[in-house]
């Protein structure tokens, strides 16, 4: 597949934009930003602006697409590929990143929530009087436990002070804060549940995510933080980061996050290129008077 994409490039039959382009895009009114993955790696962060189509949908959702240019994005630059293909077959004008998210996300500036936007986030969802929310956030980032996995945050699991998350034939025990079931224990009471899940909508379903992720969206300008910073899988990478930094025990974390393997967890606790280069310039290996 590489070798044709690079043959279709060489060719002038693959139109490409680059990374350096985005901001331009972005001010286009002529332009629509296409986002071919799936809704979950969507919602694990993505690129303000962009629309998600992901690919396997895409001939269905066809009418979806405006009559503009189609600047399309992906995880590796695969799909994207595929997409870009298809919509230049229906006679759209459409250009393909190499690379996608993946390499968007190494070269951009830092996109981790820092602690301090965190309690921000926390203020405002109080402020707005959404108190679900805020101990939504709470328990995704004091647990560690994926946004998709709360529904097993139940009000047995908070009397007993840890969740069992079944998923793929496995239980995991997911320990959660006696602080965290000091306040949940309360909500519990508040709401008036008896059993089940703690975080329900409406009609006593367990909440969806994609409400949740809006609802986070809806913090931003309050709490100052960007919103590119702010999605539920953002809180679990600040769990990462911040026992990573205390604990130095990548392999507890591994089990903690539910990770069959330490490579994915080391993608979390990945110090920014700023954080890196006050480190070695602490190291004070370079002689000035030389």
């Amino acid at each position: 597949m590489a070798g044709f994409m690079a043959d279709n490039i060489e060719k002038g039959i693959l139109k490409q934009w680059y990374i350096e382009d985005l901001e331009t895009i972005k001010k286009d009114a002529n332009a629509f930003l296409l986002d071919t993955r799936t809704v979950k790696e969507f919602e694990s962060g993505h690129i303000e602006g962009f629309t998600n189509i992901p690919v396997d949908d895409l001939r269905e959702r066809i009418n979806e697409i405006p009559d503009k240019k189609i600047y399309v994005i992906c995880q590796s630059g695969l799909r994207s590929y595929i997409a870009t293909r298809i919509l230049s077959g229906c006679g759209f004008d459409a250009y393909n990143f190499t690379g996608g998210f993946r390499f968007y996300s190494s070269v951009t500036k830092d996109k981790e929530l820092t602690k301090q936007e965190y309690e921000r986030l926390l203020n405002a969802a109080r402020k707005k009087g959404n108190k679900r929310l805020m101990l939504i956030m709470q328990t995704i980032c004091s647990s560690g436990i994926r946004v998709s996995e709360l529904k097993f945050v139940t009000c047995e699991a908070v009397i007993r002070e840890f969740a069992e998350i079944k998923s793929k034939g496995k239980i995991r025990r997911v320990f959660l804060p006696k602080s965290l079931c000091v306040i949940l224990k309360r909500y519990i009471r508040e709401q008036k549940l008896t059993g089940g899940s703690v975080f329900v909508s409406r009609t006593g379903k367990p909440i969806d995510r994609s409400n949740i992720w809006s609802d986070m969206k809806k913090l931003c300008d309050e709490a100052a933080v960007l919103r590119e910073k702010v999605f539920p899988h953002n809180l679990r990478h600040l769990f990462a980061r911040t026992f990573y930094t205390i604990e130095k025990d990548i392999v507890r974390l591994a089990d903690i996050l539910g990770h069959s393997s330490i490579n994915t967890t080391r993608i979390y606790t990945m110090e920014t290129g700023e954080i890196h280069q006050r480190k070695i310039q602490k190291l004070g290996l370079v002689h000035i008077k030389c």
